[in-house]
Protein backbone atom coordinates (compact mmCIF):
# COMPACT_ATOMS: atom_id res chain seq x y z
CA UNK A 1 0.00 0.00 0.00
CA UNK A 2 1.89 3.38 -1.44
CA UNK A 3 1.50 6.28 1.62
CA UNK A 4 0.26 9.38 0.91
CA UNK A 5 1.99 12.48 -0.50
CA UNK A 6 1.86 14.96 1.91
CA UNK A 7 -0.11 18.00 0.75
CA UNK A 8 2.80 20.68 0.80
CA UNK A 9 1.29 24.46 1.39
CA UNK A 10 1.38 26.79 -1.26
CA UNK A 11 3.43 29.69 -1.63
CA UNK A 12 2.67 33.19 -1.47
CA UNK A 13 1.95 34.68 -4.93
CA UNK A 14 5.04 37.24 -4.50
CA UNK A 15 7.29 34.34 -3.66
CA UNK A 16 6.28 32.14 -6.37
CA UNK A 17 6.37 34.80 -9.04
CA UNK A 18 8.24 37.07 -7.36
CA UNK A 19 8.73 39.27 -10.16
CA UNK A 20 5.07 39.44 -11.66
CA UNK A 21 4.32 40.40 -8.02
CA UNK A 22 6.78 43.50 -7.93
CA UNK A 23 5.81 44.38 -11.15
CA UNK A 24 2.28 44.52 -10.42
CA UNK A 25 2.35 46.44 -7.08
CA UNK A 26 4.63 48.99 -8.52
CA UNK A 27 1.88 49.62 -11.38
CA UNK A 28 -0.65 49.66 -8.68
CA UNK A 29 1.06 52.17 -6.71
CA UNK A 30 1.86 54.02 -9.51
CA UNK A 31 -1.69 54.52 -10.38
CA UNK A 32 -2.86 55.01 -6.91
CA UNK A 33 -0.03 57.81 -6.69
CA UNK A 34 -1.14 59.28 -9.57
CA UNK A 35 -5.07 59.43 -8.73
CA UNK A 36 -3.81 60.67 -5.47
CA UNK A 37 -2.01 63.78 -7.22
CA UNK A 38 -5.05 64.29 -10.01
CA UNK A 39 -7.62 64.14 -6.84
CA UNK A 40 -5.12 66.83 -4.78
CA UNK A 41 -4.88 69.04 -7.74
CA UNK A 42 -8.62 68.64 -8.74
CA UNK A 43 -9.81 69.81 -5.71
CA UNK A 44 -7.04 72.11 -3.67
CA UNK A 45 -8.46 75.29 -3.10
CA UNK A 46 -6.98 78.14 -5.05
CA UNK A 47 -7.42 81.21 -3.29
CA UNK A 48 -5.12 83.49 -5.65
CA UNK A 49 -4.31 82.99 -9.60
CA UNK A 50 -3.43 85.02 -12.25
CA UNK A 51 -6.26 84.06 -14.75
CA UNK A 52 -4.73 80.49 -14.67
CA UNK A 53 -7.38 78.92 -12.97
CA UNK A 54 -10.71 79.73 -13.67
CA UNK A 55 -12.79 79.91 -10.91
CA UNK A 56 -17.01 79.45 -12.82
CA UNK A 57 -18.51 79.95 -16.44
CA UNK A 58 -19.58 83.19 -15.06
CA UNK A 59 -15.73 85.07 -15.22
CA UNK A 60 -13.82 82.22 -17.55
CA UNK A 61 -14.08 85.18 -20.41
CA UNK A 62 -12.36 88.11 -18.63
CA UNK A 63 -10.18 85.34 -16.69
CA UNK A 64 -8.69 84.38 -19.98
CA UNK A 65 -8.29 88.21 -20.89
CA UNK A 66 -6.85 88.96 -17.38
CA UNK A 67 -4.20 85.78 -18.12
CA UNK A 68 -3.39 86.72 -21.51
CA UNK A 69 -2.24 90.17 -20.49
CA UNK A 70 -0.56 88.85 -17.50
CA UNK A 71 1.81 86.87 -19.91
CA UNK A 72 3.01 89.40 -21.81
CA UNK A 73 3.80 91.50 -18.96
CA UNK A 74 6.37 88.36 -17.92
CA UNK A 75 7.01 87.94 -21.26
CA UNK A 76 8.43 91.38 -22.10
CA UNK A 77 10.89 91.34 -19.94
CA UNK A 78 10.83 94.67 -18.21
CA UNK A 79 10.08 95.17 -14.22
CA UNK A 80 6.74 95.19 -13.12
CA UNK A 81 4.32 95.02 -10.28
CA UNK A 82 1.40 92.96 -9.50
CA UNK A 83 -2.32 94.63 -7.91
CA UNK A 84 -4.84 92.13 -6.74
CA UNK A 85 -8.41 92.40 -6.96
CA UNK A 86 -10.06 90.62 -4.35
CA UNK A 87 -13.78 89.49 -4.15
CA UNK A 88 -15.89 87.18 -3.97
CA UNK A 89 -15.37 85.52 -7.29
CA UNK A 90 -18.48 82.65 -7.02
CA UNK A 91 -21.13 84.59 -4.62
CA UNK A 92 -24.46 82.88 -3.95
CA UNK A 93 -27.34 85.24 -4.09
CA UNK A 94 -29.03 82.61 -2.00
CA UNK A 95 -26.94 83.51 0.88
CA UNK A 96 -24.88 86.81 0.56
CA UNK A 97 -26.00 90.42 -1.42
CA UNK A 98 -23.94 89.42 -3.91
CA UNK A 99 -24.90 89.13 -8.10
CA UNK A 100 -22.66 87.32 -10.23
CA UNK A 101 -23.18 90.38 -12.71
CA UNK A 102 -21.70 92.30 -10.76
CA UNK A 103 -18.84 90.50 -9.74
CA UNK A 104 -18.15 89.72 -13.73
CA UNK A 105 -18.64 93.36 -14.32
CA UNK A 106 -16.07 94.33 -11.14
CA UNK A 107 -13.15 92.56 -13.32
CA UNK A 108 -13.94 93.74 -15.74
CA UNK A 109 -13.59 97.20 -15.42
CA UNK A 110 -10.03 96.18 -13.51
CA UNK A 111 -8.75 94.97 -16.52
CA UNK A 112 -9.94 98.02 -18.59
CA UNK A 113 -7.31 100.22 -16.51
CA UNK A 114 -4.87 97.04 -16.09
CA UNK A 115 -4.62 97.39 -19.95
CA UNK A 116 -4.78 100.81 -20.70
CA UNK A 117 -1.68 100.91 -18.35
CA UNK A 118 0.04 98.73 -19.63
CA UNK A 119 -0.79 100.04 -23.04
CA UNK A 120 -0.82 103.63 -23.18
CA UNK A 121 0.12 103.90 -26.75
CA UNK A 122 -2.40 101.76 -28.38
CA UNK A 123 -2.77 97.76 -28.53
CA UNK A 124 0.15 98.00 -31.54
CA UNK A 125 2.21 100.74 -29.50
CA UNK A 126 5.38 100.77 -26.94
CA UNK A 127 4.23 99.19 -23.69
CA UNK A 128 3.75 101.75 -20.52
CA UNK A 129 6.21 101.27 -17.51
CA UNK A 130 5.75 100.66 -15.05
CA UNK A 131 4.24 96.92 -15.95
CA UNK A 132 0.91 95.85 -14.01
CA UNK A 133 0.17 92.54 -13.62
CA UNK A 134 -3.35 91.50 -11.93
CA UNK A 135 -4.12 88.56 -9.65
CA UNK A 136 -7.10 87.83 -8.73
CA UNK A 137 -7.88 86.80 -4.76
CA UNK A 138 -11.62 85.42 -3.99
CA UNK A 139 -12.39 85.70 -0.54
CA UNK A 140 -15.08 82.54 -0.72
CA UNK A 141 -18.64 82.89 -0.33
CA UNK A 142 -19.90 84.91 2.48
CA UNK A 143 -16.09 85.55 2.84
CA UNK A 144 -14.93 82.39 3.93
CA UNK A 145 -11.56 82.15 2.79
CA UNK A 146 -10.35 85.74 2.99
CA UNK A 147 -7.96 84.93 5.60
CA UNK A 148 -6.21 82.39 3.14
CA UNK A 149 -6.36 84.76 0.57
CA UNK A 150 -4.64 87.60 2.48
CA UNK A 151 -2.12 84.72 3.57
CA UNK A 152 -1.17 83.80 0.01
CA UNK A 153 -0.79 87.45 -0.99
CA UNK A 154 0.80 88.35 1.99
CA UNK A 155 3.70 85.82 0.35
CA UNK A 156 3.56 87.83 -2.54
CA UNK A 157 5.53 90.87 -1.90
CA UNK A 158 8.71 90.06 -2.52
CA UNK A 159 10.00 88.77 -5.93
CA UNK A 160 9.12 87.98 -8.35
CA UNK A 161 5.49 88.81 -7.82
CA UNK A 162 6.23 92.13 -5.89
CA UNK A 163 2.84 92.57 -5.17
CA UNK A 164 2.00 95.96 -4.03
CA UNK A 165 -1.27 96.86 -3.44
CA UNK A 166 -4.55 94.90 -3.07
CA UNK A 167 -8.04 96.54 -4.67
CA UNK A 168 -11.88 95.68 -4.14
CA UNK A 169 -12.41 94.08 -0.42
CA UNK A 170 -15.61 93.32 -1.38
CA UNK A 171 -18.23 94.61 0.83
CA UNK A 172 -19.49 96.04 4.07
CA UNK A 173 -19.15 92.96 5.97
CA UNK A 174 -17.35 91.62 8.93
CA UNK A 175 -14.83 89.49 7.23
CA UNK A 176 -14.38 92.71 5.11
CA UNK A 177 -12.87 94.65 8.44
CA UNK A 178 -10.75 92.10 8.92
CA UNK A 179 -9.29 91.29 5.90
CA UNK A 180 -8.27 95.17 6.13
CA UNK A 181 -6.91 94.79 9.20
CA UNK A 182 -4.93 92.09 8.12
CA UNK A 183 -3.40 93.52 5.48
CA UNK A 184 -3.01 96.50 7.28
CA UNK A 185 -0.61 94.56 9.56
CA UNK A 186 1.58 93.13 6.77
CA UNK A 187 1.63 97.21 5.35
CA UNK A 188 0.07 96.40 1.67
CA UNK A 189 -2.10 99.23 0.79
CA UNK A 190 -5.42 98.74 -0.57
CA UNK A 191 -8.11 100.62 -2.24
CA UNK A 192 -11.88 99.67 -1.75
CA UNK A 193 -13.59 99.48 -4.70
CA UNK A 194 -17.26 99.57 -3.61
CA UNK A 195 -17.03 99.40 0.11
CA UNK A 196 -19.33 102.27 1.89
CA UNK A 197 -19.77 101.28 5.63
CA UNK A 198 -18.77 103.91 7.72
CA UNK A 199 -16.64 101.03 10.13
CA UNK A 200 -13.70 101.37 8.15
CA UNK A 201 -12.68 105.16 8.35
CA UNK A 202 -9.12 105.56 9.44
CA UNK A 203 -8.08 101.90 9.17
CA UNK A 204 -4.25 101.86 8.56
CA UNK A 205 -3.15 101.25 4.49
CA UNK A 206 -6.71 101.81 3.34
CA UNK A 207 -8.53 104.17 1.10
CA UNK A 208 -11.78 103.92 -0.36
CA UNK A 209 -12.94 105.25 -4.04
CA UNK A 210 -17.01 105.18 -3.19
CA UNK A 211 -18.58 107.71 -1.24
CA UNK A 212 -19.65 106.54 2.51
CA UNK A 213 -22.72 105.95 3.98
CA UNK A 214 -22.55 108.82 5.55
CA UNK A 215 -22.22 110.81 2.19
CA UNK A 216 -24.86 109.13 0.63
CA UNK A 217 -27.18 109.49 3.06
CA UNK A 218 -26.47 113.63 3.60
CA UNK A 219 -27.15 113.40 -0.44
CA UNK A 220 -30.25 111.90 -0.12
CA UNK A 221 -31.49 114.22 2.37
CA UNK A 222 -30.39 117.00 -0.26
CA UNK A 223 -32.21 115.42 -2.80
CA UNK A 224 -35.21 114.58 -0.53
CA UNK A 225 -35.70 118.70 0.46
CA UNK A 226 -35.65 119.38 -2.98
CA UNK A 227 -37.45 117.08 -4.87
CA UNK A 228 -39.67 115.10 -2.48
CA UNK A 229 -43.58 116.74 -1.68
CA UNK A 230 -45.51 117.15 1.20
CA UNK A 231 -49.06 115.36 2.10
CA UNK A 232 -52.00 117.78 2.12
CA UNK A 233 -51.89 119.96 5.23
CA UNK A 234 -48.67 119.23 6.06
CA UNK A 235 -47.11 123.10 5.32
CA UNK A 236 -44.02 122.32 3.29
CA UNK A 237 -43.21 119.18 5.75
CA UNK A 238 -42.55 115.92 4.23
CA UNK A 239 -43.01 113.62 6.86
CA UNK A 240 -40.51 110.47 6.24
CA UNK A 241 -40.60 106.33 7.76
CA UNK A 242 -37.58 105.00 8.28
CA UNK A 243 -36.98 101.31 7.81
CA UNK A 244 -33.48 99.96 9.05
CA UNK A 245 -31.62 96.36 9.15
CA UNK A 246 -30.13 95.14 12.26
CA UNK A 247 -28.02 92.45 11.60
CA UNK A 248 -25.08 93.09 13.55
CA UNK A 249 -22.67 91.71 10.78
CA UNK A 250 -23.70 94.47 8.14
CA UNK A 251 -21.82 97.30 8.14
CA UNK A 252 -23.76 98.80 5.36
CA UNK A 253 -26.72 98.56 6.66
CA UNK A 254 -26.35 99.65 10.13
CA UNK A 255 -24.39 102.92 9.05
CA UNK A 256 -26.82 103.88 6.80
CA UNK A 257 -29.93 104.28 9.10
CA UNK A 258 -27.36 105.82 11.49
CA UNK A 259 -25.99 108.21 8.76
CA UNK A 260 -29.38 109.34 7.12
CA UNK A 261 -31.00 110.01 11.02
CA UNK A 262 -28.17 112.51 11.63
CA UNK A 263 -28.37 113.58 8.16
CA UNK A 264 -32.05 114.40 8.91
CA UNK A 265 -30.73 116.66 11.86
CA UNK A 266 -30.12 119.09 8.64
CA UNK A 267 -33.17 120.03 7.15
CA UNK A 268 -36.13 121.90 7.59
CA UNK A 269 -38.63 120.03 5.76
CA UNK A 270 -37.98 116.48 6.44
CA UNK A 271 -39.60 114.96 9.82
CA UNK A 272 -39.61 111.51 10.81
CA UNK A 273 -43.22 109.86 11.64
CA UNK A 274 -44.00 107.42 13.77
CA UNK A 275 -40.94 104.72 14.84
CA UNK A 276 -40.24 102.99 11.73
CA UNK A 277 -39.84 99.20 11.11
CA UNK A 278 -36.83 97.77 11.99
CA UNK A 279 -35.68 93.78 11.45
CA UNK A 280 -32.66 91.60 10.96
CA UNK A 281 -32.00 89.91 8.18
CA UNK A 282 -29.39 87.30 10.18
CA UNK A 283 -33.03 85.88 10.77
CA UNK A 284 -34.08 85.16 7.68
CA UNK A 285 -37.13 85.28 5.36
CA UNK A 286 -37.36 89.65 5.94
CA UNK A 287 -39.39 89.83 3.31
CA UNK A 288 -42.42 88.28 4.92
CA UNK A 289 -41.55 91.32 7.50
CA UNK A 290 -41.50 94.25 5.42
CA UNK A 291 -44.59 93.13 3.21
CA UNK A 292 -46.45 94.50 5.92
CA UNK A 293 -45.50 97.89 6.08
CA UNK A 294 -47.97 99.62 3.84
CA UNK A 295 -50.37 99.68 6.45
CA UNK A 296 -48.43 101.61 8.72
CA UNK A 297 -46.98 103.76 6.28
CA UNK A 298 -50.25 105.32 5.25
CA UNK A 299 -51.60 105.16 9.10
CA UNK A 300 -48.68 107.49 9.71
CA UNK A 301 -49.17 110.01 6.76
CA UNK A 302 -45.84 108.87 5.00
CA UNK A 303 -44.29 110.83 1.96
CA UNK A 304 -41.22 109.24 2.06
CA UNK A 305 -39.53 105.87 3.21
CA UNK A 306 -35.59 105.70 3.61
CA UNK A 307 -34.50 102.03 3.10
CA UNK A 308 -31.45 101.40 5.12
CA UNK A 309 -30.88 97.67 3.90
CA UNK A 310 -29.55 95.32 1.54
CA UNK A 311 -30.64 95.54 -2.52
CA UNK A 312 -31.60 92.06 -1.80
CA UNK A 313 -34.25 92.79 1.20
CA UNK A 314 -35.71 95.89 -0.99
CA UNK A 315 -38.30 94.15 -3.32
CA UNK A 316 -39.87 92.56 -0.36
CA UNK A 317 -40.99 96.24 1.36
CA UNK A 318 -41.34 97.44 -2.46
CA UNK A 319 -44.10 95.31 -2.89
CA UNK A 320 -45.43 95.94 0.62
CA UNK A 321 -45.97 99.26 0.10
CA UNK A 322 -46.89 99.38 -3.56
CA UNK A 323 -50.27 97.44 -2.20
CA UNK A 324 -50.44 99.77 0.83
CA UNK A 325 -54.57 101.16 1.33
CA UNK A 326 -53.73 104.78 0.50
CA UNK A 327 -51.83 104.28 -2.75
CA UNK A 328 -54.50 106.52 -4.46
CA UNK A 329 -54.91 108.90 -1.76
CA UNK A 330 -51.53 109.72 -1.26
CA UNK A 331 -48.02 109.72 -3.55
CA UNK A 332 -45.17 107.66 -1.96
CA UNK A 333 -41.26 108.40 -2.43
CA UNK A 334 -38.85 105.81 -2.02
CA UNK A 335 -35.09 105.54 -1.62
CA UNK A 336 -32.12 104.31 -0.65
CA UNK A 337 -28.54 103.53 -0.80
CA UNK A 338 -26.43 101.75 -3.35
CA UNK A 339 -26.78 98.43 -3.00
CA UNK A 340 -29.93 98.52 -4.95
CA UNK A 341 -28.24 97.94 -7.87
CA UNK A 342 -28.61 94.62 -6.88
CA UNK A 343 -31.96 95.18 -8.16
CA UNK A 344 -31.23 96.75 -11.77
CA UNK A 345 -33.01 94.95 -14.42
CA UNK A 346 -34.74 92.59 -11.90
CA UNK A 347 -38.32 92.42 -13.48
CA UNK A 348 -41.64 92.69 -11.83
CA UNK A 349 -40.25 94.31 -8.61
CA UNK A 350 -43.54 95.36 -7.57
CA UNK A 351 -47.33 95.64 -9.20
CA UNK A 352 -46.48 99.30 -10.55
CA UNK A 353 -50.07 99.92 -11.90
CA UNK A 354 -51.96 102.24 -9.69
CA UNK A 355 -49.29 102.18 -6.89
CA UNK A 356 -48.33 106.34 -7.09
CA UNK A 357 -44.58 105.06 -6.17
CA UNK A 358 -41.30 106.69 -7.21
CA UNK A 359 -38.24 104.47 -6.63
CA UNK A 360 -34.35 106.01 -5.69
CA UNK A 361 -31.15 105.22 -4.61
CA UNK A 362 -27.96 106.87 -3.81
CA UNK A 363 -25.58 105.51 -7.08
CA UNK A 364 -21.42 104.82 -6.46
CA UNK A 365 -21.28 106.03 -9.95
CA UNK A 366 -23.61 106.14 -13.43
CA UNK A 367 -22.79 106.41 -17.08
CA UNK A 368 -25.56 109.09 -17.17
CA UNK A 369 -23.04 111.27 -15.10
CA UNK A 370 -20.42 111.80 -18.16
CA UNK A 371 -23.01 113.78 -20.58
CA UNK A 372 -25.66 116.34 -20.17
CA UNK A 373 -24.49 120.01 -18.47
CA UNK A 374 -22.39 119.16 -15.58
CA UNK A 375 -20.72 115.96 -17.07
CA UNK A 376 -18.72 114.65 -14.30
CA UNK A 377 -15.68 111.98 -14.76
CA UNK A 378 -12.19 112.81 -16.37
CA UNK A 379 -12.34 112.67 -19.43
CA UNK A 380 -9.18 109.94 -20.00
CA UNK A 381 -10.81 107.56 -17.44
CA UNK A 382 -14.19 108.04 -19.09
CA UNK A 383 -12.37 107.02 -22.55
CA UNK A 384 -11.18 103.52 -21.04
CA UNK A 385 -15.36 103.01 -21.56
CA UNK A 386 -16.54 104.96 -24.45
CA UNK A 387 -12.90 104.83 -26.66
CA UNK A 388 -10.31 103.29 -26.05
CA UNK A 389 -10.07 100.19 -24.27
CA UNK A 390 -13.43 100.70 -24.77
CA UNK A 391 -16.06 98.54 -22.75
CA UNK A 392 -18.55 97.26 -25.22
CA UNK A 393 -15.23 96.46 -27.98
CA UNK A 394 -13.45 94.71 -25.25
CA UNK A 395 -16.40 92.38 -24.16
CA UNK A 396 -19.36 92.92 -27.02
CA UNK A 397 -21.00 89.99 -25.38
CA UNK A 398 -21.68 92.03 -22.43
CA UNK A 399 -25.47 93.92 -22.56
CA UNK A 400 -25.03 97.75 -23.20
CA UNK A 401 -26.67 98.14 -20.03
CA UNK A 402 -23.94 96.73 -18.23
CA UNK A 403 -22.19 99.82 -16.60
CA UNK A 404 -25.48 100.81 -15.20
CA UNK A 405 -24.50 98.79 -11.89
CA UNK A 406 -21.69 100.51 -11.17
CA UNK A 407 -18.85 97.75 -10.10
CA UNK A 408 -17.10 97.65 -13.24
CA UNK A 409 -16.72 101.45 -13.07
CA UNK A 410 -15.93 101.36 -9.24
CA UNK A 411 -13.37 98.65 -9.99
CA UNK A 412 -11.96 100.26 -12.79
CA UNK A 413 -10.85 103.51 -10.40
CA UNK A 414 -9.73 101.47 -7.32
CA UNK A 415 -7.07 99.96 -9.66
CA UNK A 416 -6.14 102.96 -11.18
CA UNK A 417 -5.76 104.51 -7.59
CA UNK A 418 -3.64 101.80 -6.72
CA UNK A 419 -1.78 102.31 -10.44
CA UNK A 420 -0.89 106.04 -9.60
CA UNK A 421 0.41 105.39 -6.52
CA UNK A 422 3.20 102.97 -7.94
CA UNK A 423 3.17 105.58 -10.66
CA UNK A 424 4.03 108.43 -8.11
CA UNK A 425 6.50 106.13 -6.43
CA UNK A 426 8.36 104.82 -9.84
CA UNK A 427 11.85 105.14 -9.66
CA UNK A 428 13.01 102.41 -12.08
CA UNK A 429 12.93 100.24 -9.35
CA UNK A 430 9.72 98.42 -7.75
CA UNK A 431 8.60 100.34 -4.68
CA UNK A 432 7.89 98.65 -1.43
CA UNK A 433 4.28 97.95 -1.14
CA UNK A 434 4.89 100.38 2.31
CA UNK A 435 5.76 103.18 0.33
CA UNK A 436 2.84 102.60 -1.91
CA UNK A 437 0.23 102.53 0.81
CA UNK A 438 1.82 106.07 2.56
CA UNK A 439 1.79 107.55 -1.13
CA UNK A 440 -2.04 106.52 -1.50
CA UNK A 441 -3.25 109.01 1.39
CA UNK A 442 -2.08 112.34 -0.72
CA UNK A 443 -3.18 111.28 -4.13
CA UNK A 444 -5.87 113.38 -6.58
CA UNK A 445 -7.03 110.36 -9.34
CA UNK A 446 -9.04 111.09 -12.07
CA UNK A 447 -11.64 108.50 -11.70
CA UNK A 448 -14.35 108.05 -14.10
CA UNK A 449 -17.00 107.60 -11.16
CA UNK A 450 -15.53 111.29 -10.59
CA UNK A 451 -12.10 113.13 -8.71
CA UNK A 452 -10.87 111.18 -6.15
CA UNK A 453 -8.35 112.62 -3.22
CA UNK A 454 -9.07 111.69 0.03
CA UNK A 455 -9.32 113.16 4.28
CA UNK A 456 -8.05 112.08 6.88
CA UNK A 457 -10.11 108.98 7.36
CA UNK A 458 -8.92 107.95 4.01
CA UNK A 459 -12.71 108.88 2.82
CA UNK A 460 -13.24 110.83 -0.93
CA UNK A 461 -13.46 114.58 -0.64
CA UNK A 462 -16.69 115.63 -1.86
CA UNK A 463 -17.08 112.68 -4.05
CA UNK A 464 -20.48 113.16 -6.54
CA UNK A 465 -23.25 111.06 -5.87
CA UNK A 466 -25.51 110.20 -9.15
CA UNK A 467 -29.07 109.87 -7.62
CA UNK A 468 -30.88 107.20 -10.20
CA UNK A 469 -34.35 106.22 -10.06
CA UNK A 470 -35.56 102.74 -10.76
CA UNK A 471 -38.86 101.23 -12.20
CA UNK A 472 -40.95 98.41 -11.69
CA UNK A 473 -38.22 96.26 -14.09
CA UNK A 474 -35.82 97.72 -12.60
CA UNK A 475 -34.84 99.91 -15.03
CA UNK A 476 -32.35 102.93 -13.85
CA UNK A 477 -33.08 106.03 -15.14
CA UNK A 478 -29.96 108.99 -14.14
CA UNK A 479 -31.82 111.30 -12.48
CA UNK A 480 -29.21 114.11 -11.27
CA UNK A 481 -26.14 115.11 -8.68
CA UNK A 482 -25.47 115.37 -5.44
CA UNK A 483 -22.73 114.71 -3.06
CA UNK A 484 -22.02 114.93 0.73
CA UNK A 485 -23.08 118.50 0.73
CA UNK A 486 -26.58 118.23 -0.91
CA UNK A 487 -25.68 119.62 -3.84
CA UNK A 488 -23.24 118.54 -7.00
CA UNK A 489 -19.71 119.20 -6.70
CA UNK A 490 -18.78 122.55 -8.62
CA UNK A 491 -15.34 122.09 -10.29
CA UNK A 492 -12.40 119.62 -9.02
CA UNK A 493 -12.78 119.52 -4.94
CA UNK A 494 -9.00 118.12 -5.30
CA UNK A 495 -7.63 121.46 -6.29
CA UNK A 496 -10.07 123.81 -5.13
CA UNK A 497 -8.10 127.47 -4.27
CA UNK A 498 -8.10 128.29 -1.11
CA UNK A 499 -10.96 131.94 -1.10
CA UNK A 500 -10.46 134.95 1.56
Amino acid sequence: MSRPVPIRPREPFRVAYPAVFWTALAVVLGVVAAAAVYVTRQHAPVYVTDGSHVFNSNIAGVEKKIRAENALVTASGGKYVTIAVMETMTPDPKAEPLDPNRTRHALEGAYLDQYRTNHPNGPTGRLGTPLVKLVLADEGSLEKTAPQAVAKLEKMTGAPDHLVAVTGLGISVAATDKAVADLGRAGIGMVGAVVSGDKLDGAPGFVRVAPTNSDQAAAAVGFLDSHAEGGAGSKGKVNVWLVQDQNSKDDYARSLATSFQRAMRTSKRLRFVGRGTVYDSALGDPQSALGQVGSSVCDAGTDVVYFAGRGVDLPGLLRGVANRYCAAQRKLLVITGSDATQLVNQQNLWAAKGTDMEVYYTALAHPGMWSGPHPQGAAPAVADFTDYPGFAKVFPDEPSNALDDAWAIMYHDAFETAVQSVVSQWNGRVPEPGAVANQLYGLSVNGASGYLCFDSAHDPIDKVIPIVRMDAQGKPTFSGLSSATGAPPSGDPCHRKATS
